[in-house]
């Protein structure tokens, strides 16, 4: 019998840990970022996005080839969620 357990984080602990990181590490509230808030629109420089991408590799033990990091990718939470679910798969 195959048990294998998937090593890929779910969507939600991605989302709940960065929102924790830009708290603690920027000031900036939880509450500022809907959906598809762009991070540029609250502030979150090119700096702070690598920041966050580092943080999420470090945390998760994910990779975020450097061909993933687009405007579009990186644009906003659910966007780097998206990017870090497909370039790491089960």
């Amino acid at each position: 019998m195959n048990s294998k357990m998937s090593n890929q984080p779910k969507a939600e602990d991605l989302r709940n840990e960065m929102l924790r990181f830009l708290q603690d590490s920027h000031g900036l509230s939880t509450t500022t970022f809907s959906s598809g808030h762009k991070l540029k629109d609250a502030g979150i420089d090119s700096f702070k996005i690598i920041e966050l991408i580092l943080f999420m590799e470090n945390k998760f033990n994910i990779k975020f080839p450097e061909e993933s990091y687009t405007a579009a990718n990186l644009s906003s939470i659910d966007s780097i969620i998206k990017t870090a679910l497909a370039v790491n798969p089960e």
